[in-house]
């Protein structure tokens, strides 16, 4: 079986969230019936990061609620027809039934923790200062596996503003140990440890004052 891997989505917010929820799991529910739920997923991934991130006015054209849904569906039959299963077609369809194509970066996101989950998975996104090597990416996946139980999924991304080290986000929870962080908790004791001398000082002069 091969993994599914894309980008990390954030920003969406709690009813998003919700109802993604709820159209992932019954993207996931209607493709198992026929085996088919990886190959939608990847393809609904591939069409979410491939081509709605790099047209922009199509995704715009998804979202807004001054194209009608008749367009809507033209539009999907345009991109997807004959390219893509028929189910993924028919979801994105329903999403437009509802007024939910704006949910659809959410959709994907969890579409692709559930199924990961359910495969006993789990993606971590890393973000270091310059590409990592395949030596270095399998080390750290293995350390992940170790520490999560579970087999990793790596989605890499580079930032240089991080300076060096890395920053690992799994789920909710991240491991910080790039420089930058580093320096700004060097920073952050500096200030407590001047700020604590300020008030000494300011204490000794009310009490000799006294």
């Amino acid at each position: 079986m091969s993994e599914i891997d894309g980008k990390n989505n954030e920003g969406f917010d709690t009813d998003q969230q919700y109802i993604a929820g709820v159209y992932a799991r019954s993207l996931i529910d209607a493709t198992e019936k026929s085996g088919s739920t990886e190959e939608v997923l990847l393809q609904l991934d591939s069409f979410v990061v491939d081509v709605l991130s790099k047209i922009p006015v199509m995704s715009a054209m998804f979202g807004s609620p001054r194209v009608s849904r008749e367009d809507k569906d033209k539009l999907i039959d345009s991109a997807l027809s004959g390219k893509a299963d028929r189910s993924l077609v028919n979801f994105l369809k329903v999403l437009n039934a509802h007024d939910r194509l704006d949910c659809l970066n959410a959709v994907n996101t969890n579409a692709k923790a559930l199924f990961n989950e359910k495969n006993g998975r789990v993606e971590a996104f890393v973000t270091v200062a310059e590409s990592m090597s395949d030596e270095l990416k399998s080390s750290v996946g293995s350390k992940l596996k170790q520490m999560l139980g579970k087999e990793v999924i790596l989605s890499v991304k580079v930032d240089p503003e991080i300076i060096g080290g890395m920053i690992v986000k799994v789920g909710d929870t991240v491991y910080d140990s790039s420089v930058a962080n580093q320096l700004a908790q060097v920073r952050s004791k500096a200030m407590d440890g001047m700020l604590q001398k300020v008030r000494g000082s300011i204490e000794s002069f009310v009490t000799e004052s006294a």
